[in-house]
């Protein structure tokens, strides 16, 4: 559909068959626009295999949104290319559509998914650079492509500002490749974040910043994820290779490392001021490395050991001799730094 002017809602109905609708925000040279318009989008019966894209404008910065609706095949998406000509954001409303597909502008390009009043379960996986798909709890499956490398994703429960969202479970796959400098996940407090790293070894620092919230970097991906009420979080570098971690203290303050079950797992509870910071569980992670000059409490499984050599490198074995974890110490000489081992 082209040439029309002075329009602000256009209705479509489709009818049998597996339908595509597609938004193109603006052609290549910038040269045709969409913006300002309501689009109500009825793509007919369920049971289709439906589609619903939104192709953002080249070159410049597309702010896409996803909004469910009152079924699971509907919602609505919200389409803002700061392209020549554009002023406002262009609304589809749909229904009966289990696809949903945005492609950027290459540029800095926001992907904003929104959960909703109940218990939502956010999934965000990683397919390439700029690239990946998401879903919902149990709404259409969002796909997106063409994000450029200062590009950013929201993962984000719209009531958790008035204290009235959900439980939620924030899962996101990481791939080595995945180049999103930022990932905001904004839960309601008691909600859920967990990240499975990808299929080489990977770098990543923890940095609380209080009770519900705190980063974490992959360096091997180039990502940030950005954690605002947050009741627990969990790290799975998911491979056997050399996974690292690096967490950040207040000067001063205590940490305790407390290994898990199983080898190269644990979890690290950060205290400031007498108050515990968000905690961080962990597996498949090989060696854990504080930043700090703190109280460091690093405790080893009923029957195991704890050795410390004189480089300030701590192993820690369980009660069949086997490593459980390794930690570096050597990088903190400050006068405060204090080890304090805990034989369980």
């Amino acid at each position: 559909l082209q040439g029309f002017s002075n329009i602000n809602t256009l209705n479509f109905a489709t009818q049998g068959g597996n339908d595509l609708f597609d938004l193109i925000a603006g052609s290549n040279a910038g040269s045709q626009t969409v913006g300002g318009l309501n689009l109500n989008v009825n793509t007919g019966a369920t049971g289709q295999n439906t589609t619903l894209e939104a192709d953002g404008a080249a070159g410049v910065n597309d702010v896409f949104s996803l909004t469910p609706g009152a079924t699971n095949d509907s919602g609505s998406l919200s389409d803002f290319s700061h392209a020549l000509g554009v002023t406002a954001a262009t609304v589809v409303n749909f229904g009966h559509t289990q696809n949903v597909n945005f492609k950027g502008g290459a540029a800095a390009d926001d992907l904003t998914l929104y959960g909703t009043a109940g218990n939502d379960t956010f999934v965000l996986t990683a397919t390439g650079p700029g690239a990946g798909n998401a879903e919902v709890s149990a709404g259409p499956m969002v796909g997106f492509t063409n994000f450029g490398t200062l590009s950013r994703i929201d993962l984000n429960d719209p009531l958790a500002a008035i204290g009235m969202g959900g439980s939620d479970t924030f899962v996101v796959n990481q791939t080595t490749a995945f180049n999103f400098p930022d990932v905001v996940i904004e839960g309601n407090g008691d909600d859920t974040f967990e990240l499975n790293g990808g299929p080489g070894a990977a770098a990543y620092t923890y940095t609380p910043t209080g009770a519900n919230s705190g980063t974490l970097l992959d360096a091997s991906g180039s990502t940030t994820y950005h954690l605002i009420g947050i009741g627990s979080v969990s790290l799975d570098g998911n491979n056997l290779l050399a996974n690292s971690l690096t967490f950040g203290v207040p000067v001063g303050d205590a940490y305790a490392i407390t290994p898990g079950s199983d080898s190269e797992s644990g979890t690290i509870t950060i205290s400031s001021g007498g108050h515990n910071l968000l905690p961080i569980s962990y597996k498949h992670i090989l060696n854990v490395t504080p930043v700090t000059n703190a109280l460091a409490v690093v405790g080893a499984p009923a029957g195991g050991s704890i050795v410390v050599d004189g480089t300030g490198h701590v192993t820690v074995r369980d009660a069949s001799n086997n490593i459980v974890n390794t930690y570096d110490f050597s990088g903190d000489t400050s006068a405060t730094f204090t080890l304090d081992l805990n034989l369980l």
